[in-house]
């Protein structure tokens, strides 16, 4: 079954497909395309990562997701496609790096790119979440 995600409890708001063309030009007119790995850390449905594929062929593309429903939406969209991207299902928080890349790796040219979630104490509080962080204060309240 299934794990039920609060779109609003995980920060979690898709950005637009033409956003994410635009920041993916950007990047290639301003910056370069010669990048050998591409790794978006929440990938939601793959806006980002899709276009990625489009702007940077060459490189390898992870993609990161603790939603496996958008995971699911993302596979099926790249499905009939030529893309190969690695579909990753944990929490970004959570996830090993040194298993994910080989130490030639981190010598390499990679852009880390996307639109990271973001969501604020109090909204989590009024849901009742359990995505709260620790909370230490000088005092110890």
């Amino acid at each position: 079954m299934k794990e039920s995600f609060d779109q609003r409890e995980y920060g979690d708001y898709q950005t637009p497909p033409q956003f994410a063309s635009d920041v993916c030009k950007y990047i290639k007119k301003y910056i370069g395309s010669n990048f050998d790995i591409c790794i978006e850390p929440t990938c939601g449905t793959g806006n980002f990562v899709i276009n990625g594929m489009k702007f940077f062929p060459n490189a390898r593309h992870i993609a990161i997701e603790i939603n496996p429903i958008y995971l699911d939406t993302l596979r099926k969209q790249i499905n009939n496609t030529n893309f190969h991207i690695e579909l990753i299902n944990q929490d970004l928080f959570k996830l090993n790096f040194n298993n994910l890349l080989s130490n030639d790796d981190y010598s390499k040219n990679i852009l880390v790119y996307g639109n990271l979630p973001w969501v604020n104490n109090s909204t989590l509080s009024v849901l009742n979440s359990n995505n709260i962080p620790q909370k230490i204060n000088f005092k110890n309240y």
